[in-house]
């Protein structure tokens, strides 16, 4: 199907040239008032006239549509707005992930690609802010067969909301760091362990 005029002149304008309708737009094009709707900036408002959808704005201001944006931002390839935005989408990942359970196919899913990432990795860097009593910090170290072998059940015990001895806790939080682990707030969260 062709396009209008009116739709090729939409499609080729950069998001400055849009802005938001008011209630009182909305209800005169017979559009929900919840509703967010952009027209082009100086155009009068008529039944006929030509709007894009939120959706469709934020695709025109940032490049990527709401999945791709989550996704780049997930896996830092965007930052986030603010710190508060960012703690956030953790927090929504984090009721997704609990909702589904360990059992459910995202979990599931992603259980099978920080596996695979854990076996290809050769070294691990502690976070930056490690520092020894010497004041140097801690360089990457390899990672040995028994970090690959251990990481897979570590991580599953640690996810189950078991204790996990020192040593044992900064392998698993090492290697998820590495792997980029969705569940890494949730891992790097501690807890203590149970007395007798």
């Amino acid at each position: 199907m062709a396009k209008t005029a009116a739709q090729r002149r939409i499609a080729a304008a950069p998001a400055g040239a849009f802005r938001k309708l008011t209630k009182a737009e909305l209800t005169k094009l017979g559009l929900l008032t919840k509703s967010a709707r952009y027209i082009e900036t100086g155009k009068r408002v008529t039944r006929t006239t030509t709007t894009i959808s939120r959706r469709a704005f934020v695709k025109k201001s940032e490049g990527a549509s709401f999945e791709e944006l989550s996704r780049q931002r997930s896996e830092g390839e965007r930052p986030y707005r603010s710190k508060k935005s960012q703690a956030q989408a953790e927090k929504q990942r984090e009721t997704r992930f609990q909702k589904g359970g360990q059992n459910s196919k995202r979990a599931q899913a992603e259980t099978r690609r920080v596996e695979r990432q854990a076996q290809k990795l050769d070294t691990v860097s502690p976070p930056s802010s490690v520092i020894r009593a010497d004041g140097s910090t801690v360089q990457p170290y390899r990672v040995s067969r028994y970090m690959r072998d251990a990481f897979s059940d570590l991580r599953r015990r640690k996810l189950a909301g078991e204790f996990l001895a020192d040593g044992d806790w900064h392998i698993m939080a090492d290697m998820a760091r590495a792997t980029n682990d969705k569940r890494l707030p949730r891992l790097l969260s501690s807890a203590t362990p149970e007395m007798d």
